[in-house]
């Protein structure tokens, strides 16, 4: 530069004693990453497709997944609202650009709760084990999404309660209390849900009196 704007970039570049740059490049690089992974789960959510093999029919068809709800105190409101069906037997399959070698999973008696994203495209399943016979009480189609369940209808003004499970959200959800509320899908907690849960200004976490529950507080 000319010598008579020389002095301001020197004293620029050598004001560095106030300046923490390794903090700064790292949390810089945090948050790119952070917006990486945000973008990545988007365009999959964009290419992926679950299809549904076996006779669907409404969960109060059921008397199995009936009694199952009933003794599990679901308010039968909060199923119908969240369009749950109950599956005999069939599979789920999950493909999308993401996936090279799409494999199906076999499901067997499940009450199944559809988790869709705010333009009603569906990303998973949750499905329960009605017989609570199976050593695995919840299955979910392999290689799907699991964001945080109703992420979308949250008043973000107003407290926000994240619940551990899915079964226990719609327990609470019987009172109006609870009414703002999510759940994590599965055990622990994705790098998507993290994205998301940093959105949320008042969030007050309802986790299981368990070891499950405490690795969740610590996580978060």
């Amino acid at each position: 530069p000319p010598r008579s704007t020389l002095f301001p970039y020197t004293t620029l570049f050598r004001s560095t004693d106030d300046i923490d740059f390794t903090s700064f490049f790292s949390n810089e690089r945090n948050k790119f990453i952070t917006y990486i992974e945000e973008v990545s789960d988007e365009v999959k959510i964009d290419n992926l497709n679950i299809k549904i093999t076996g006779a669907q029919v409404p969960w109060r068809d059921s008397q199995q997944a009936f009694d199952y709800a009933t003794k599990r105190g679901v308010p039968p409101f909060i199923l119908d609202s969240q369009h749950t069906f109950f599956i005999e037997e069939g599979y789920l399959l999950t493909t999308g650009s993401h996936i090279d070698k799409p494999k199906p999973l076999y499901i067997y008696k499940r009450l199944c709760t559809p988790v869709f994203t705010e333009f009603g495209k569906l990303i998973c399943i949750e499905c329960r084990d009605v017989t609570q016979k199976s050593p695995v009480k919840i299955l979910y189609p392999r290689d799907s999404i699991k964001p945080l369940f109703d992420w979308y209808s949250l008043d973000l003004s107003d407290d926000v309660f994240l619940f551990e499970g899915l079964l226990k959200m719609n327990v609470a959800r019987g009172d109006r209390y609870f009414t703002n509320s999510i759940a994590c899908l599965g055990g622990g907690i994705s790098d998507y849900q993290f994205t998301l849960l940093n959105k949320i200004p008042y969030l007050t976490i309802v986790p299981d009196k368990d070891t499950a529950g405490e690795l969740m507080i610590k996580k978060i």
